[in-house]
């Protein structure tokens, strides 16, 4: 499932409600139900969500903040071609601009994108770095360096055991 984004130049892919039901019904058919609370804020017109994937190089942060709503950036960097910050060249931007922060290097889980939305809602903004468990370090790191000299709230998701993505041989 591709992230909802920009189209055709818009900084906004304004969805209408039967089309996050059926981004939502989407997710939980092809594995990815932990973004279903982030959907459903969207659809509730509760937050914004912006997905940033590697290589961006803008964030339509005026146009975020004009909407007065709660905000949600998602970075993508989970995709078993792991880079890391370096891959994301906007990334500092977004990690000084977001208020919170959850770095999440561990399989997704419906509550963990709940608490995301929760942290929106109560901060104003939250970013969430998507990654490996090998990646967390630098994420971490670059999001405590990005947002001195204020001390942002998050947390970050790790694996119990084990390391992620877990990537298994086909046979």
């Amino acid at each position: 499932m591709r992230h909802p984004g920009t189209h055709q130049g818009d900084p906004f892919y304004r969805l209408t409600a039967d089309k996050i039901a059926e981004l939502i019904a989407r997710a939980e058919q092809c594995g990815m139900g932990h973004q279903v609370p982030l959907l459903r804020a969207l659809g509730a017109n509760r937050t914004v969500v912006l997905y940033v994937e590697r290589g961006a190089t803008a964030l339509a942060l005026a146009a975020v903040e004009a909407s007065r709503k709660p905000v949600v950036i998602v970075i993508h960097d989970d995709d078993h071609a792991t880079s890391g910050p370096t891959g994301f060249p906007i990334a500092r931007k977004a990690l000084r601009w977001a208020r919170a922060h959850i770095i999440h290097g561990t399989g997704g889980e419906p509550w963990h994108y709940g608490a995301a939305v929760e942290m929106a809602l109560s901060e104003g903004s939250c970013a969430v770095c998507e990654t490996s468990s090998a990646m967390v370090p630098a994420w971490a790191d670059l999001a405590r360096r990005a947002a001195m000299p204020r001390r942002a709230p998050g947390f970050v998701l790790l694996p119990r055991t084990g390391a992620h993505p877990v990537v298994g041989r086909v046979h």
